[in-house]
Formats: C-alpha cells, sequence, structure tokens
C-alpha cells in the first residue's frame, strides 16, 4: 500500500532536521552503514576487541532495542514504502553509538542500558500490522515513532561529542537521563496513539505536543541549573572581579603592555612540554603600570574569544588571596563563561557542600578537572606581592601546581619582584620586567595629559612661552621616570599646580629621583598650601584610609571628621563639609566610591621610615577605637537602641538627615580595631584613654539581662592588657564571644534574639536601624514621586536590603532590591538540625534531609574514642575536655587562630588527649594549621611518644587523601616504611567513612605508609609520594596492595588500568606471592588474577596451618569458590593438605564449592585443566 507524497515528505523532513540539528553534523556519514548486519557487525567488532577484558556483554542487552527497531523498519518498509536513506538512518547511528561509547566502558554501559529500556517501550508493530489496512491516519504515527527515534539518537550523539564526557561523566548523564525519559513517555503516548481511531488532528497534536515537552524539559532544567548555581554563588560568594577589571580599563587612557603581545615567548602555545613556557611573570618596581598591562593582556585575549580568568588582589582584602577563594573565583568565572558547566559545579557542591566551602584539595581538583575539560585558557592573577609573604608563597605554588596538571592552561602573575617571590617563579616562569619595556606607553599616557593640560592654558590665554615650557617639562618628566607610571602621575600634578613658566622651570631643575621622592614632594607641597587646621583633617583621613578594615565612602569619611572622642554628642553638625580629593591630591582616588591609597606603595611611604612615619599605625587604630566607641554612645544614636520608643518618624528623620552614616561601619569594626592597636602595644595614657572610653560605652549601651555563658580563656586573653579593669575586660570578652558566635552562624536571628546575648546591643541596634532604612527607600528601581532614595543612597551607599546572617558576606555588602535580597535569604533555609547537642550543626542545620542524613554518616557514626589518662581532679578533667572539644572544632573548620589562641591551654594535655586532634589535623587541616600544632606537640610530651605516633598521622593523610599534609609530615621526619599503629577509634572511623562502610580487615591498622598508599590503587598518590616527596622504594613490598576496598565497584578495565598505574611501585622478588595471601585474605578476585598473572606463587602459604588454595575453598563461599577457580587456572596443586593432615575435600567449605559449581572437586579441576571456563550452576 503506497503512501501519500505528504507522508514521504514527513519522513524526509524529519531525516533533515536530525542532520541538521546535530552539534556537529558534518562529522557523521551514516550513509554508509543501511542495514541491522552493519550493527551487528559492530557490536561483534567491539566484543572481540574487548575479550580480554569481558567488559562487554552487549548484543543480549540490546536485542529489546534491536528488535523493535527490526520490526518497525519492516513495517514502515511494507506499508509506507520510504526510500532506503530514511531507513537506513534507523541503523547508521545506533552502530555509531556503539563504536564511539565502546572507548569508555562506563559510558557505554549507560547507552546501553537506556537503548534496551526504550526497546522495552517500543511497541511489537507486527502485532499492529492490520491496523495499517483499516486506519490510513496510523500510517502518520509511525512518522512519529521514526521522529522518536531519531530525538533518541540526537541526544545520545550530542551527549558523545562532549568532550568533558571521561572526566564529568556522572555529573552529565542526570540531565541526558532526563531528556531521553521525555522522549520515553512520547514513545508511550504514541503507542496509545495506535490503537485509537487516530486521525490527522491527533497526529498534529501529539507532534506539536512532543516538541513542547522537550522544550518544556530543557526550560525546566535550564531553570533548575540556574537556581541552583544562584544558591551556590550566593553561600560562596566567590569575587568575580568584572567591575574591578572595568574600572582598571576605564583608567587606563592607554593599551598598556602591547609590547608583550611581540615577544614569542608569550605567543608559545598553552600545551607546549616546556613547563616555564606556560608561565609568564610580569615584574617590576612600584607604579611601573603592572596591573595595566596585566588588565589590558587580559582584554586582548578576550577579544580574540579565549577564555581567561582573573583575579585582582590587594592589601586592603587579604581574605580573597587565599588559596581556596582563588580557586572558588576561578571556577565560578569558568563556569559563567560556559554554562554547560553548571550541572557538574552543582552536583559538585551539592554533594560536597562542606568541603566545597573549605576543603582546598577538593576546589583544586575540581577546578584542574574544568580545566582539562576547556579550551586553552590563560588564568591571571595581579597583586601577589601585595598579599602577606606566607599566603603568597602558598598561592603561588598551588597555582604553579594547577598549571602543571593542566597542559592547556597558562598562568601570568603580575608582581613587584619581591625575594620569596622570585625564588619561586625565576625557575618557572618567562619574566618580562615591565619598567624595562614600558616607555612607549607612558610616553602615550603623557601625550593625553598634555593635551588635556594645553587646552586648559589655552583656554586660559596661556602666551607661547607657557605653553612650550610645558611641552619642555612633559618631556622632562618621562626621561626621569625610570619606567614608572605613577611617578609620572604625580609629577605631571606638581607641576599643573604651577601657574608660571617660571614656576615649571623651578620644579624641572630638581625632580625628585624615585617614588618615595615623589610622594614626599607630593605631601610637602600639599601641607604647605593649607591651613595647620587643614593639615590635620587631611592626616585624619589619610590616617583612617590607611588603617580602615574595609574601604570608606565618602559620606563615611566626613562623618568621622565631626566625630569628637569624648564628647556626648556632634558638637558642629553631622558631617564636616570638605573636598577629600583636592585636599589629599593624587595621593588617594576614588574607585568603586570609596576612597583608597592611589597604589599600595603610597600607603607603604605614608608608615615607612622614608616619611619618617608621616602616618602611625598604632595611633590610627587608636584614635579609630576612641571615634568608634564615642559615636556609638552620643546622644543622637539613642533613638535605635531604645526598644521602648514609638518615635519611629524620629527615627526616620533622622537617618533622612545621615546621622548615622559611620554607624553600620563603627557598630561592625570597633573590636577589630581595639584588638589591632592591642597588638602593636599600647602606652599607659593610650590604655587608660581606652578604657574611659569603653567604660563609657557600657554605661550608656550595656545591658544587664545578657543570657550568655563565661567567655573562654583565650578569648580572655585576647584582651590581657584591661586585666587591671576587670569589668571592662569581661565586657570585651563577652562581645568578641558574641561575634565569634556571629560569624560561625551560631546566633539566632529571629526578632529581638540579638538583645539577649548582646553585650551592648548593637547589633539589634543595626537591626532596628537597617529596617527603618529599607522602609524608607523603594523596593527596586521603579521610584515613588518625592522618594528619598537617591538622597538616602548618597548617604548610606546603593546597597540598603542586607542578609540577616552575620557570617554571610550580604550582611556586610547589601543588595541593590529587596528582591535580590529575599532571593538570597533563600540558601540560608536550613531547617534540618542535628540532633547532637554538642555538634555545631544542632544550631547551623541543613538544607535538605539528605544533607542531614549524610552529616549524620560521616560526623556521629558510633565511634569508641580511647580515653584519656586520669590528670588529677574532676575540675581538671573538665577542663582538658572544654580544650580537647574547642580545638577539634577549631581544627574542623580549619581556624589557626583559635588554635593559636589556645596553645597555652594544649600544655596540659596528655601525648594521648592529643592523639586525636592530631589526626582530625591530618585528615582535614590545611599544612599550615598541622604545622603548627606539630611544632607545638613536641614541645611539652615525651619524644618518642610523639615521634611514634608520626606514622600514624602520617596513614591518616594518606588514607584521606590529603596531599599537603602527607609532605608536612614525611618533613617532620615520619617514617613511610614505618608500621602505623593505627587506634581502633577515630581512624578506624576515618578507613570506614572513606570506603562508604565497607568492612575494615583488623591488619590494616599495621600497614606501612607506602604500602598503605600502594593499597589505595591511586596511581598519582604514588607519583606524589615517590616523585614529588622523594620516598624511596623498599626493598620488598607488603601484599596488602591487594585491599578488596580500593578495588569495590571497579571493572576489570579500570582495575587493569590503575594497576598499569602502581605497577613499577611494587618491588621485591616475593611482592606478588605475598600479593596471594592478600588477595585471598582481603577476598579480592581481581588483586588474585593480578598478583598470579604476575608471577605470583598459586602454592603460597596462607598462614602457618594451610595454603592459600586450602583456605579459599575453607571459605564455603562463592567469592571462595571463584578464587579456588583462579588458583587452579594458574597451577595450584589441587591435592592439598593442611598442617593437621586434613585433605582440602575434608573441608566443610568443599561441598559448597562443589555445590556452587554442580560438580565433585575431581571434576572441577579436570575441566578448569582441560582449560574450560567452567561456570556455576545458576549461571547455566
Amino acid at each position: 500500500m503506497a503512501a501519500s507524497s505528504w507522508l514521504h515528505e514527513d519522513f524526509r523532513s524529519a531525516r533533515d532536521d536530525f542532520m541538521r540539528n546535530l552539534k556537529n553534523p558534518s562529522k557523521y556519514d551514516f550513509s554508509k552503514f543501511g542495514t541491522v548486519g552493519d550493527v551487528y557487525d559492530a557490536a561483534e567488532a567491539i566484543q572481540k576487541k574487548q575479550a580480554q577484558t569481558k567488559t562487554l556483554r552487549a548484543v543480549k542487552r540490546l536485542e529489546p532495542f534491536i528488535n523493535g527497531l527490526k520490526e518497525y523498519a519492516a513495517t514502515v518498509e511494507v506499508f509506507v514504502q520510504v526510500k532506503p536513506e530514511i531507513l537506513g538512518l534507523i541503523w547508521g547511528p545506533l552502530k555509531f553509538l556503539l563504536q564511539v561509547s565502546s572507548s569508555l566502558i562506563t559510558a557505554f554501559e549507560k547507552v546501553v542500558k537506556v537503548l534496551a529500556d526504550i526497546g522495552h517501550a517500543l511497541p511489537q508493530f507486527q502485532k499492529y500490522a492490520s491496523l495499517f489496512h483499516e486506519n490510513d491516519g496510523v500510517n502518520r504515527v509511525m512518522c512519529l515513532f521514526y521522529v522518536d527515534i531519531l530525538e533518541l539518537y540526537k541526544i545520545l550523539l550530542d551527549f558523545m561529542e562532549n568532550r568533558r564526557l571521561n572526566v564529568f561523566l556522572e555529573s552529565l548523564w542526570p540531565n541526558i537521563r532526563g531528556k531521553i525519559s521525555v522522549v520515553q513517555a512520547n514513545i508511550e503516548q504514541h503507542k496509545m496513539l495506535m490503537t485509537s481511531h487516530v486521525t490527522l488532528e491527533h497526529v498534529l497534536q501529539s507532534y506539536n505536543a512532543r516538541k513542547r515537552a522537550i522544550k518544556e524539559y530543557e526550560k525546566e532544567e535550564e531553570f533548575r541549573e540556574s537556581q541552583s548555581f544562584k544558591a551556590i554563588f550566593s553561600e560562596l560568594s566567590p569575587e568575580t572581579y568584572e567591575r574591578k577589571l572595568a574600572s582598571i580599563l576605564q583608567e587606563s587612557t592607554v593599551d598598556s603592555g602591547g609590547w608583550l603581545n611581540l615577544d614569542p615567548a608569550f605567543e608559545k602555545r598553552p600545551d607546549t612540554d616546556e613547563k616555564s613556557s606556560r608561565c609568564i611573570w610580569i615584574r617590576g618596581i612600584p607604579g611601573s603600570g603592572k596591573t595595566f598591562v596585566a588588565a589590558n593582556t587580559i582584554r586582548r585575549i578576550q577579544a580574540v574569544h579565549k577564555q581567561v580568568l582573573y583575579i585582582f588582589l590587594t592589601y586592603e582584602n587579604q581574605a580573597l588571596g587565599a588559596v581556596i577563594n582563588v580557586f572558588h573565583s576561578l571556577i565560578f568565572q569558568a563556569v559563567k563563561g560556559d554554562s554547560s558547566l553548571r550541572p557538574i559545579l552543582n552536583e559538585k557542591a551539592q554533594s560536597h557542600p562542606r568541603k566545597m566551602s573549605s576543603d582546598r584539595v577538593f576546589v583544586k581538583n575540581l577546578l584542574l578537572d574544568i580545566l582539562k575539560s576547556s579550551g586553552p585558557t590563560f588564568i591571571v592573577v595581579d597583586g601577589v606581592d601585595e598579599l602577606e609573604e606566607r599566603p603568597r608563597q602558598l598561592l603561588l605554588q598551588e597555582l604553579l601546581q594547577v598549571v602543571d596538571a593542566s597542559l592547556n592552561s597558562r598562568l601570568l602573575i603580575s608582581s613587584r619582584e619581591e625575594r620569596d617571590i622570585e625564588r619561586i617563579m625565576k625557575s618557572r616562569s618567562v619574566s618580562f620586567r615591565v619598567d624595562h619595556s614600558n616607555s612607549k606607553d607612558i610616553q602615550a599616557y603623557v601625550d593625553v595629559e598634555l593635551q588635556s593640560w594645553l587646552l586648559d592654558l589655552q583656554s586660559c590665554g596661556a602666551d607661547v612661552q607657557m605653553l612650550a615650557a610645558v611641552r619642555d617639562c612633559v618631556s622632562s618628566i618621562v626621561r626621569n621616570s625610570q619606567g614608572m607610571f605613577l611617578y609620572t602621575k604625580l609629577m605631571v600634578f606638581l607641576m599643573r599646580e604651577q601657574g608660571t613658566a617660571s614656576g615649571i622651570k623651578a620644579e624641572l631643575e630638581c625632580l625628585p629621583d624615585g617614588l618615595d621622592k615623589a610622594y614626599s614632594r607630593v605631601i610637602s607641597r600639599i601641607m604647605q598650601k593649607i591651613s595647620p587646621s587643614l593639615r590635620k583633617v587631611v592626616k585624619r583621613i589619610l590616617q583612617w584610609i590607611a588603617c580602615a578594615q574595609r574601604p570608606l565612602r565618602e559620606e563615611e569619611l566626613l562623618q568621622t571628621l565631626a566625630i569628637e572622642a569624648g564628647a556626648v554628642d556632634f558638637t558642629n553638625g553631622r558631617k564636616e563639609f570638605r573636598d577629600i580629593r583636592m585636599a589629599c591630591g593624587p595621593i588617594v582616588e576614588v574607585v568603586d566610591d570609596v576612597f583608597r591609597f592611589v597604589h599600595f606603595s603610597a600607603k607603604e611611604y605614608l608608615l615607612g621610615t622614608q616619611s619618617e612615619h608621616f602616618l602611625n599605625i598604632k595611633e590610627a587604630h587608636v584614635d579609630a577605637v576612641l571615634s568608634c566607641s564615642s559615636y556609638l554612645s552620643y546622644r543622637s544614636m539613642d533613638l535605635m537602641f531604645d526598644m521602648d520608643s514609638n518615635d519611629k518618624s524620629g527615627l526616620d528623620d533622622a537617618i533622612v538627615a545621615g546621622d548615622f552614616v559611620f554607624f553600620d561601619y563603627a557598630c561592625s569594626e570597633w573590636l577589630w580595631h581595639l584588638q589591632a592597636c592591642l597588638s602593636e602595644g599600647v602606652s599607659q595614657d593610650e590604655l587608660g584613654k581606652l578604657s574611659s572610653t569603653i567604660s563609657r560605652l557600657a554605661d550608656i549601651r550595656g545591658s544587664n539581662h545578657i543570657e550568655a555563658p563565661k567567655p573562654p580563656k583565650f578569648l580572655l586573653d585576647k584582651f590581657v592588657d584591661f586585666r587591671g579593669e576587670p569589668e571592662v575586660h569581661m565586657l570585651l570578652a563577652n562581645v568578641a564571644m558574641q561575634h565569634e558566635s556571629a560569624q560561625s552562624g551560631l546566633l539566632d536571628d529571629s526578632e529581638g534574639a540579638h538583645s539577649k546575648t548582646d553585650p551592648l546591643q548593637l547589633l539589634s541596634a543595626l537591626r532596628t536601624l537597617r529596617q527603618h532604612h529599607e522602609d524608607l527607600v523603594c523596593p527596586d528601581y521603579r521610584h515613588k514621586p518625592e522618594c528619598h532614595c537617591n538622597s538616602l543612597g548618597q548617604l548610606y551607599g546603593a546597597s540598603p536590603f542586607y542578609c540577616r546572617k552575620p557570617f554571610c558576606e550580604g550582611y556586610w555588602r547589601g543588595f541593590g532590591t529587596k528582591a535580590a535580597r529575599d532571593e538570597h535569604m533563600l540558601i540560608h533555609r536550613r531547617p534540618y538540625l542535628c540532633p547532637e547537642a554538642q555538634c555545631i550543626f544542632s544550631k547551623i542545620g541543613f538544607r535538605s534531609k539528605e544533607a542531614l542524613k549524610r552529616h549524620g554518616t560521616e560526623a556521629h557514626r558510633d565511634v569508641v574514642r580511647p580515653k584519656p589518662e586520669s590528670v588529677g581532679s574532676a575540675k581538671a578533667e573538665s577542663k582538658n575536655d572544654n580544650t580537647l572539644f574547642m580545638l577539634e572544632d577549631a581544627i574542623a573548620h580549619d581556624d589557626l587562630s583559635i588554635i593559636q589562641n589556645l596553645t597555652s591551654s594544649l600544655f596540659s594535655l596528655t601525648s594521648d588527649e592529643l592523639h586525636h586532634p592530631l589526626c582530625l589535623a591530618a585528615w582535614k587541616s590545611s599544612p599550615e594549621t598541622l604545622e603548627y600544632l606539630l611544632d607545638v606537640g613536641r614541645r611539652p610530651w615525651d619524644n618518642f611518644t610523639f615521634e611514634h605516633s608520626l606514622e600514624a598521622l602520617l596513614a591518616t593523610a594518606i588514607e584521606t587523601n590529603n596531599l599537603p599534609n602527607i609532605k608536612v609530615l614525611l618533613a617532620h621526619g615520619a617514617d613511610a616504611h614505618g608500621v602505623a599503629h593505627l587506634d581502633p577509634g577515630f581512624q578506624l572511623q576515618i578507613l570506614r567513612r572513606e570506603r562508604q562502610g565497607s568492612l575494615v580487615h583488623r591488619r590494616e591498622l599495621e600497614l606501612s605508609s607506602f604500602c598503605r598508599a600502594l593499597s589505595l590503587w591511586e596511581p598519582d598518590l604514588m607519583r606524589y609520594l615517590v616523585d614529588e616527596c622523594g620516598v624511596a622504594l623498599p626493598k620488598d613490598v607488603e601484599g596488602g596492595f591487594c585491599r578488596a576496598p580500593a578495588l569495590a565497584g571497579l571493572t576489570e578495565e579500570e582495575v587493569a588500568h590503575r594497576f598499569s598505574g602502581i605497577r613499577k611501585y611494587i618491588v621485591g622478588d616475593t611482592a606478588f606471592d605475598r600479593g596471594v595471601g592478600a588477595a585471598i585474605m582481603y577476598k579480592s578476585v581481581a588483586g588474585l588474577k593480578l598478583s598470579l598473572e604476575n608471577g605470583g606463587d598459586p602454592d603460597t602459604a596462607f598462614n602457618d596451618s594451610m595454603n592459600v588454595l586450602f583456605r579459599a575453598v575453607d571459605f564455603g563461599t562463592n567469592i571462595g569458590a571463584e578464587m579456588a577457580k583462579i588458583l587452579i587456572k594458574y597451577g595450584a596443586n589441587p591435592d592439598v593438605r593442611n598442617k593437621t593432615n586434613y585433605h582440602i575435600t575434608s573441608t566443610a567449605g568443599m561441598k559448597k564449592v562443589e555445590a556452587y559449581f554442580g560438580a565433585t572437586w575431581d571434576e572441577i579441576v579436570r575441566r578448569i585443566r582441560s582449560g574450560e571456563d567452567i561456570q556455576p550452576v545458576k549461571l547455566r
């Protein structure tokens, strides 16, 4: 029965749509494979190729799908009579899918399984054959099935095209399976159409419904991914630096660094084998324009559509330079630039939320996986020298490791030539000296400035002599700049201050040499031309900019000038009206509405000996404390602290007037300034002023109804200078404890809750201020008539809607609209609390039941901890318990500052008591934290006990794959070949956790660290130990490398691949003999095969009583039977007895082995020796 022409057109159109919509249609030529025979040929060829590993069992599992397609093809051929190229498209893509996926076993298994599932969903077309005669509309349904099959192929082919498949298969597959489920549902719908009285209208409706279902699924999936990404982004709050880059480029009046592109070393491909050529170091003296070069380099790389990830570090925010924060930023930049990476990030962050936020190794591995699966990538990090020495060293080392491991990546570092940076970078990079190469850039900048200057002079009627003097002046500045942009900028500022040609010539005759003298000249000129009263103002402004915890806005700085320490209220208005930029000259600049020094070197100069300490950082912090505490005591602030007041309008009027511009900063940072000045060492006079001002603050704002425990000793120790003032001393410790609780997320943020724990009611007052401020502004960018939004934005900033969680970045940063803040708040919903009262998550909670369950499994599995020895009285024991609890909590959160504060308490602990925290540190902490604890640990305890425990710590670090800590422990003297005696408590918990609950053999508690690492079957770990850490190979290796837990869940191909990576580390004449015995002990079939294949003796002794074959049969289990079979295959003597002369056939397990194979022992041996692959009875 011939089909009408429109039906043929539908099939042809479906084929054309399929080919056109593939990701890479030019890659495929399906015309060569047009029959089911081609599919069978491909499957047979794949089976032969993988026969040795026996990983392919495809044809049987694919039969439902292939049979369904065969019936479909036969039916279409008879009743629709389409052309051969239409039917050929049923078989060609299937053959291609099998061939491509067979190279990756996990992907192949998933493809085969999903095709099998679809095969069961396909109808038995031959049973419906009569319908094609009775109802012509059924023919139309056949085209719908054709579209379904092609849609299935398209999804799978596009999936196999993904270059990240081998790295992120498990993360990407759920989305693919979801799309296929939509196709599967469509097939079920189309099956129903075949048995109904289908019409053309039904077919059209179904066709449109199919397209709609797929689009809706994709739209929903995109929305879910977007929401998850936003939640993770909000929780981790990584800095993305987009605004920073835009600001730098806007400030850069010339295209700095064009000379860099002309150098052959810069243009080398990133995948070169030369490590040094993949790392570029832009170095130079302060003020030479390194940041401008870095920013313009980023812009040029972006212009040619290459991926570039960038970081701009500053001295103002040291936290952004922490390795994990840098990695977070790089990851989120990469994901933001490629939305296909979102499922990967979402899966990692949701499966391992704590690791994502705090585990540097985990985050680095995720970054590496992303980089390896991306195209060529440039990583640019500017301002490394502005970090403190130890953090920048660690950052550079980690970044170099990332680039070494990702061959398609290059690294560009921009910094001054600090000695420690040079030591790390010199041999690892190609360096470019900016101040030796930027003369053209400086000339271009000066030309722009010159044109502006000349236009200004001409508009004022300047004569030819003046204009000529200006041109000569600019040329002299360029010659004297020595490659320093900043020097040039400062000198142009000084010259423009001169109003005559003779004044310019006088300046030129004594141009300063170098940046420090340029700063000196600028400061001197500023101070000379202003009144003595204004000099104090300028110095105070610079003092605040130098010491502020965060950069201050102009309105905040102006209000600080109106604060008088010790006063009861403002005396001369709420702020001083000053032009800060004019007063301070080019020493400061405004970036993102906040004031900062024009360069890091400006702060160094003002605080250093070069300026004879023009500013004193201790005095700056003392003044900040006095200003903040006085301000918080002012009567003008009373409206916020009066909880019973109903004067809402009065508070609103004060907000609009700007009374509280500085309140947010003073409230949150006054204690930080106090700790900063105490760390510098204060005089008795300064201490008296501080104590008096803080006492007054306590008298005015203090509460007598605080529900808080006594602060711990380490917090009291922070303020030991005030021990002569007990009330002030206790108050400060209580305030610090509340700050610690707030930062840890342990404060109840419900209405009125802060007042119960807040000694000075500051957080409660801040909440009141923010709430009233919110009520005064429009919730979004659509403004009401006569609203206060503009004036309030100038006074308080453009982000008036704050997160309510003090530990969150959004609590300090704020949001521009109410909707943005409310959406952000959703990430803090954590209704599932840990039931363990002592656990920090009993207060913080989790967002899902699954997360709470994971936490319970990992953190609160029943463990018997070794009890510490008695150290005296019950009081002393209680004290030690508290110390241990705080220490372990600090280690778990890698909070070195708290650990350092606990140091004095650690000396009361015994070595046994310290063992558990040290194990925890080896597992979870950073190298810096572990180093500190090890240094502390050597002093108060017996050396033998301590040294002996190093092997146990090394074993812990190896089991948890904490590579940096492995290196630390080896450097401290841990012996990689010494036997580590793990305790059966905490370290047993680690082993179980790392293996998802697998049983742990008692002998695993006593392995050398080298063999323990080997037994994890991680080639990268072994390479790290031997190549990176310099651990020597032993003379002979224990058989522990055959541990079953490491091989559980792996296919034989995966086991073989891992073995090839660790084979060279298995040394010694008897290593594989031991491997045979260990494989039997651990019941590892894969380990047994590999040991025998590599020369292991099949008759080796299991123990003094029996050999391995006897023990395998004696198990009386299926695994024992399979191992016995393997041993016989490799030549084991089947006629064996044990030490007490029992024959192997007399064991209780023999009956089970014979039952398993359905034959007598003699028959089993005969058949195996004849070459038969004897199978269990139930599989025959």
